[in-house]
């Protein structure tokens, strides 16, 4: 799942609220206006307004949020985006054509982790 803004800031709220348990079975992604959360459905916090992510057969690298769906084969674009990007290695997520985010340095969530995008509120 993915949070913009207010969004972020409440899913980075709730991902506290977390047990350890829950934490380590799950990765995020956090820049000052952007949370990205990985993990399995059931253990998710939901917040209004996340924008949820998926892949199609074939790309597990490439991740759309599930309201849009590639106009070409996702396996090309996967390609081109790489290319075009220079991204590295591992999965991405397409959020725009200007907004994409890798996510091979996605880590267990935390306080510290989370502070980037909590302190950004301030």
């Amino acid at each position: 799942m993915v949070g913009e803004g207010l969004v972020a800031r409440a899913l980075a709220n709730r991902l506290l609220g977390c047990t350890a348990e829950q934490l380590r079975q799950l990765r995020v992604v956090v820049t000052p206006e952007l949370l990205v959360a990985l993990g399995p459905e059931d253990v998710l916090p939901w917040v209004d307004g996340v924008r949820y992510l998926g892949c199609e057969a074939g790309t597990p690298g490439l991740l759309l949020p599930t309201t849009r769906e590639a106009t070409v084969a996702a396996m090309l674009l996967e390609r081109a985006l790489r290319r075009a990007h220079h991204l590295p290695d591992g999965p991405f997520v397409l959020l725009s054509m200007e907004l994409l985010v890798p996510l091979g340095r996605a880590v267990i969530p935390g306080r510290s982790v989370l502070a980037p995008l909590l302190e950004a509120a301030s």
